[in-house]
């Protein structure tokens, strides 16, 4: 008699996700999605995982954990396919949300740009000025 496996499954807690943190200094954080292995049930051992962009379906590479590259954040889920590859499904997403939100950009110049060239000279002199407030 033939049986196959068990469908794989997940405990809870399977993935994970740090947010963006201010730490001493005032430097933030790099979050990181986190795989638990052992929260995995059924199938055929052993496992191979992949993490993917939940938005862009674009594979992230393999791995216990993953470690967010920009401010941006975004939702991602964990691949898990079993040794004999025929049972294969996804975790839950988890979300990281974005280091900071852009909601207005204020440009405000307080010196005219002006170019001053000496036509007996070589010497090429710019002078600008401008204020940059960013709004969160």
């Amino acid at each position: 008699m033939v049986t196959s496996p068990e469908m794989i499954s997940f405990e809870d807690g399977v993935i994970t996700a740090t947010q963006y943190l201010c730490e001493n200094g005032g430097a933030l954080s790099a979050p990181k999605v986190v795989f638990d292995v052992t929260k995995v049930k059924g199938g055929v051992p052993s496992y191979t995982y992949e993490f993917v962009d939940a938005a862009t379906g674009v594979s992230l590479g393999n791995g216990s954990e993953y470690t967010l590259p920009n401010l941006a954040g975004g939702t991602y889920y964990v691949k898990v396919k079993d040794a004999s590859g025929s049972c294969e499904t996804s975790t839950v997403s988890v979300t990281v949300v974005p280091a900071f939100e852009l909601t207005g950009l204020s440009v405000t110049t307080t010196t005219s740009a002006t170019c001053v060239v000496d036509e007996g000279d070589t010497h090429y002199g710019e002078h600008y000025g401008f204020i940059l407030q960013v709004q969160t």
